[in-house]
């Protein structure tokens, strides 16, 4: 899904293609902000493991079995697994820390088409399939819509079996993400120079142009 405040992001030229980031590939990661969800997931993930491994090891000194119909010995499996439930949060937060430095292009553009995300499922698009891009709003979420000039194949397992658009496409912002794109759509003479200095440029510069304006207090 487009990921709102974050600013228009940044389209880096490679070899025959412009890739966006989530940031200039150039400059350092920000600083490390560890996210409320891990924070909560693994204080879960503490709790949990704590009450399965109490469990079972209450189950070994008394020798009760840890369920009905169950042996006393069985009660090393819970107790196992209580302990790795806890112990999650020790080999996890490292691989969170290491990630939060790594960056994969958000979308991929090439003269030919393009490498989109859909609810997680990377889709690749010529240019002749696609009709236009636009912003769909619901509530208070923006989110990129790629409009097909015929159905396609539903990415997603629910509904249709073949969609007309492809809705939560994967970007920054997805107004001024639209207007690059439909740029691109309409311009060959661009789109035939991808992956030139000069392409990232301008294409950059049509992205800064469509951010919208904050609103004023």
């Amino acid at each position: 899904m487009g990921i709102q405040n974050t600013g228009p992001g940044y389209w880096r030229a490679a070899q025959d293609k412009v890739e966006l980031f989530q940031r200039n590939p150039s400059e350092p990661a920000p600083p490390f902000r560890l996210s409320g969800v891990w924070v909560a997931l693994w204080i879960f993930l503490l709790l949990l493991g704590g009450v399965v491994a109490y469990l079972a090891f209450d189950s070994l000194q008394t020798g009760r079995p840890w369920r009905r119909g169950d042996s006393v010995s069985s009660s090393w499996i819970p107790l196992i697994l209580g302990l790795g439930l806890m112990s999650a949060p020790i080999w996890h937060y490292p691989q969170v820390r290491k990630d939060w430095g790594q960056l994969s292009p958000r979308m991929t553009v090439t003269a030919a088409g393009m490498d989109i995300y859909v609810m997680a499922a990377p889709r690749s698009l010529g240019w002749e399939a696609v009709r236009g891009f636009r912003v769909d709003t619901t509530g208070s979420w923006d989110q990129l819509v790629a409009d097909l000039t015929k159905p396609h194949p539903n990415p997603v397992k629910k509904g249709p079996a073949q969609v007309t658009s492809y809705p939560g496409v994967s970007c920054l912002e997805p107004h001024s993400t639209a207007y690059v794109l439909n740029s691109l759509l309409a311009r060959p003479d661009l789109r035939a120079d991808l992956g030139s200095p000069r392409s990232e440029a301008e294409i950059n510069a049509l992205m800064v142009s469509a951010v919208p304006a904050k609103p004023t207090a």
